[in-house]
C-alpha cells in the first residue's frame, strides 16, 4: 500500500537519519556504499513511501517488509521496474537490481524509526493517547476519539491498523495540525508492545482488562498482563496508567475504575429509549453528572468511563464530555444492531474471548423486550490448550440469563453447548463444515419478535453467516 505521509513525503536524506541506515548505490559496474551522494537534489526530495509494489507509483520509495507469509525483499526487483526512487531494505539483496538502497538490518524496526521520527516532528500534536487490553480497545478508542474530538483536531487509528506495521502507518499518516491522536495497539507476542509504545511516546495509556485472548500464545493471564504493561515502556515523565480494578494490576500506579478508585460509575441503568446506557460518573474527585452512551452493556459504561478520564486529563471539560460519549460511533462488526421484519440481531463478530461472550450475552439478555432470546456463538480461536476450559466458562454463564435457545458453530463452541444444556431451553450443534444447514435452521427458527446474538472470533466469518441470514429473512415468521 502507499503511505500517505501527512507532511506530504519524507526525503532519503531525512529516512537515513531516523533510522541509522546506511546508503548504497548499485550500477552496472557494481555497488558502492554512500555513493547516493547525501546532500543532493536526489536524496533531499521529499517522497512517499510504498509497501506495495503493486500499488507503487514512479518516485516513490520501497519499504520492504517481511511477515510471517511473505517477503517483501523479493519484490525489490518489481518496484524498480514500477519506477522506485529507493529501497529501504534490511539487507542489500544478492543480486541487487541498480537503483538506491537504504539498508537498516531491519526494515520492519524501521517503520518504526521512521514513524517515531516523523511523530516528533509534529510541533501542534500535544496529546497521544495509547490503548491496549484484552478485549474493548477498539472500543474505548473509538470513545477516547469521540470525547477529544470535542476540544481538539483528533486523529485515531482505524481498522485494523493496530499491529507493528499498522500503528506506524497511522503515525505517519497523522496531518501537520492535528493536535491528539489515539493508538491502538494490539499483539500476538510478548515484546510487540513494547516497540509501538517507543514509538509512539504517549502521554497517556489505557489498559481496558487482562482477560484471555491470545493466551494460546503467552501461555497464562501473567504473561498476558506483562505484555499489556509493556505500554508503559514509552510513556512520557508524568504520563499517567488508566484501568479497571483489575487484580492482576493492584501493584501497578495506576488511575483506576472501582466503586471507591479514582473513576466511579454510579445509577447504571438502560436509557429510556433502550437504544443505550446511562450512568452517573465521577472522575478523580469530580463529579462530572449523568452521562448517556448510544449503546448497551454495561462493559461499554467501564470503556466510556476511561474514556472520560482521559478527557479530563486532557483538559476536556464535563459538558464537552458529555456530548463527546453521546456521539459515540462503534466501527466494524463490533455489537452493531439491526432490526429486520421485527427480528433484531446483535452482530458481534470481529473477534471474541470468554469475557467478551459472556458481556454479548448480558447485552442480549437485557436487550430482548418481550421476545425470545437466541444466541448463535462460534468457536474463540488462538485459546491453545485453554480452549475447551474457556468454551466452557461461557457456557456456565448461560445460568441465570434467561436465554431460550443456543446455537452454537464449531468445533470448540461445541463446550459451550455441553456445559449450558442445563441452562437453556434448547441448545443445537453445527459443525463448521455445516454452514448451510445452520443458515436454514435459523431462518425457520427466528419469528418476528425475536432478538439473536451472533458472536464468535473473526476467522469463522460468522459475520457474514448473518448477514447472509438477514438479507434472506425477506418476510416476518409468523
Amino acid at each position: 500500500m502507499g503511505i500517505k505521509i501527512g507532511t506530504g513525503g519524507l526525503s532519503v536524506e531525512w529516512i537515513i537519519r531516523a533510522t541509522g541506515g546506511e546508503l548504497y548505490t548499485v550500477t552496472g559496474r557494481g555497488c558502492a556504499a554512500g555513493c547516493g551522494q547525501l546532500g543532493t537534489a536526489e536524496t533531499a526530495e521529499r517522497r512517499g513511501i510504498s509497501t506495495d509494489t503493486r500499488t507503487l507509483e514512479a518516485g516513490e520509495i520501497y519499504l520492504a517488509l517481511a511477515g510471517e507469509r511473505f517477503d517483501g525483499h523479493r519484490f525489490i526487483p518489481a518496484a524498480f521496474e514500477r519506477g522506485a526512487s529507493a529501497v529501504i531494505c534490511s539487507a542489500l539483496p544478492e543480486d541487487a537490481p541498480e537503483g538506491m538502497y537504504i539498508v537498516t538490518g531491519d526494515s520492519g524496526q524501521a517503520l518504526l524509526d521512521i514513524a517515531h521520527a516523523y511523530k516528533r516532528e509534529l510541533k501542534q500534536l500535544r496529546h497521544t493517547v495509547a490503548v491496549t487490553g484484552s478485549v474493548g480497545k477498539t472500543t474505548t478508542k473509538q470513545f477516547i476519539y469521540a470525547v477529544l474530538a470535542q476540544k481538539y483536531r483528533t486523529e485515531k487509528t482505524e481498522g485494523n491498523f493496530n499491529n507493528l506495521v499498522g500503528m506506524p502507518l497511522t503515525v505517519l499518516s497523522v496531518s501537520p495540525d492535528c493536535e491528539a491522536l489515539v493508538l491502538e495497539m494490539g499483539m500476538s507476542a510478548a515484546g510487540e508492545i513494547s516497540r509501538m509504545s517507543r514509538c509512539a511516546e504517549q502521554d497517556t495509556a489505557v489498559i481496558t482488562n487482562i482477560g484471555t485472548a491470545h493466551i494460546g500464545m503467552l501461555g497464562s493471564r501473567e504473561g498476558i498482563r506483562d505484555a499489556k504493561l509493556e505500554v508503559l515502556e514509552g510513556l512520557r515523565a508524568g504520563g499517567r496508567l488508566i484501568c479497571t480494578d483489575e487484580p492482576l494490576l493492584s501493584g501497578v500506579s495506576a488511575l483506576r475504575l472501582c466503586p471507591d478508585g479514582d473513576i466511579i460509575t454510579e445509577n447504571i441503568t438502560h436509557s429510556p429509549s433502550g437504544d443505550g446506557m446511562d450512568f452517573d460518573l465521577t472522575v478523580l474527585g469530580e463529579h462530572l453528572g449523568h452521562m448517556h452512551i448510544p449503546v448497551l452493556g454495561e462493559h461499554n459504561v467501564a470503556d466510556a468511563a476511561m474514556a472520560a478520564c482521559v478527557g479530563r486529563l486532557h483538559g476536556v471539560s464535563a459538558e464537552q464530555i458529555r456530548t463527546g460519549l453521546a456521539a459515540f460511533q462503534n466501527v466494524g462488526a463490533r455489537q452493531s444492531v439491526k432490526t429486520v421484519h421485527g427480528i433484531t440481531a446483535i452482530l458481534d463478530c470481529y473477534n471474541a474471548s470468554s469475557e467478551s461472550m459472556i458481556a454479548s450475552l448480558g447485552v442480549l439478555h437485557d436487550t430482548a423486550h418481550g421476545g425470545r432470546t437466541v444466541a448463535v456463538l462460534g468457536d474463540m480461536l488462538e485459546l491453545g490448550e485453554y480452549s475447551e476450559q474457556l468454551h466452557r466458562k461461557v457456557g456456565r454463564a448461560f445460568e441465570g440469563m434467561d436465554i431460550d435457545t443456543l446455537y452454537t458453530y464449531g468445533a470448540e463452541a461445541r463446550y459451550i453447548a455441553d456445559s449450558a444444556g442445563e441452562y437453556v431451553r434448547s441448545v443445537h450443534s453445527y459443525g463448521a463444515d455445516e454452514r448451510d444447514e445452520l443458515t436454514d435452521a435459523l431462518l425457520t427458527e427466528l419469528h418476528t419478535g425475536d432478538t439473536v446474538l451472533f458472536k464468535a472470533s473473526n476467522g469463522m466469518r460468522l459475520g457474514e453467516l448473518a448477514q447472509e441470514l438477514l438479507d434472506r429473512t425477506e418476510e416476518p415468521q409468523r
